[in-house]
């Protein structure tokens, strides 16, 4: 059988994370991997080390050895993947979904060790959008703004605050300043999209209520269905 490998990336707050966690909950049946990525953020509540990210220092990571990881800034922060665990991971499972940043998915695919790393698997890529071009616009348009980057910042801040608030999070200066980064990177990370094979609309980011329920309702769940095909279908 052809071994997959799926890039999902999209900006901050877009849904990734729930998506994958439905993926499991919804389509019992359907076997993935992910391997669990380096980063030098603080966990967020629920996170577990080792299993949703490995959490190190920037200093650490920027450390690595180079030619076992592949290592890339993210925003403010950096993030590695380690290639032997990858190879293993490969190894055991058909499919693999590699959920990560626009950067950092453009510094894999540009390692030296891409080729070798995914030689004979099937590569696709998914982008998550939170907007479509004309619903930008027209924020940019309705709100008198200077330009798109600032329509995304515009759209994506109350939905980064709204996540920290589920999380139970004080918004105090860091947090606002983490807040701050992530929307103000959101157009930036939306010009990725272009270079993807697939790309979802979906307004449901993981501060929807859509996504607890199980199957997810609204975009959440369309968002969910069209990921589960395209993996399927690639």
């Amino acid at each position: 059988m052809l071994k997959k490998i799926v890039f999902l990336s999209g900006p901050s707050c877009v849904g990734k994370t729930p998506l994958i966690k439905k993926l499991r909950m919804v389509y019992k049946h359907f076997r993935f991997e992910q391997p669990v990525l380096y980063t030098s953020r603080e966990p967020r509540q629920n996170e577990i080390d080792g299993q949703d990210f490995i959490f190190r220092s920037e200093e650490f990571i920027k450390n690595l050895p180079q030619d076992d990881f592949i290592i890339g800034p993210v925003r403010h922060l950096w993030q590695a993947l380690d290639i032997k665990t990858t190879k293993n991971v490969l190894q055991k499972e058909n499919i693999i979904i590699l959920e990560a940043y626009p950067t950092l998915v453009e510094t894999i695919i540009k390692h030296k060790s891409f080729s070798s790393l995914f030689e004979k698997h099937k590569v696709t890529s998914v982008f998550i959008k939170p907007f479509t071009d004309e619903e930008l616009a027209t924020i940019q348009k309705v709100n008198n703004l200077n330009s798109p980057a600032e329509a995304a910042t515009h759209i994506m801040t109350p939905k980064l605050l709204s996540r920290y608030q589920q999380q139970n999070k004080l918004l105090t200066p860091a947090v606002l300043k983490d807040v701050q980064i992530r929307a103000s990177h959101a157009w930036e990370e939306v010009q990725w999209s272009k270079n993807y094979s697939h790309v979802i609309i979906n307004h449901d980011g993981e501060d929807s209520i859509n996504w607890k329920y199980t199957p997810p309702i609204g975009e959440a769940g369309n968002t969910l269905q069209a990921f589960y095909e395209i993996i399927n279908n690639s």
